[in-house]
């Protein structure tokens, strides 16, 4: 059990550290004010931001369930591939929404050009 808290806070600093990069990337491609379209690369920036936030969330969950198992419900907790199911829950489900606001979105106005975040109605 330790080791399997390990690798979920392992991959939830990936997740953090991976959207601190995005964030500090997102200056270089925010537009000027009389931008009205975004850029790709602002499109680009506002998914991969949307998709590790969600993915932040699903490894927190994943971690409170490993120390709800491993505090609360002792005996009885194997669960086998382990950490395969817990990367499809928090690498691979988290993609779901922003694929579903792109797709709503049309990919071209996804994102707002002035801040690279996703607008209102699509997140």
């Amino acid at each position: 059990m330790k080791m399997k808290s390990v690798q979920v806070n392992l991959m939830l600093i990936i997740a953090l550290i991976c959207s601190v990069v995005c964030f500090f990337l997102m200056d270089i491609f925010v537009a000027d004010d009389s931008t009205t379209e975004p850029s790709i690369g602002c499109s680009i920036i506002a998914f991969l931001l949307n998709y590790l936030w969600l993915s932040q969330l699903s490894w927190m969950i994943i971690e409170a369930t490993t120390m709800y198992l491993a505090l609360v419900r002792v005996f009885g907790t194997y669960i086998s591939h382990a950490i395969l199911k817990y990367s499809v829950f928090g690498w691979i489900l988290p993609l779901i929404f922003p694929i579903i606001a792109v797709g709503w979105g049309g990919g071209d106005h996804f994102a707002d050009p002035k801040t690279c975040f996703i607008k209102y109605p699509y997140g």
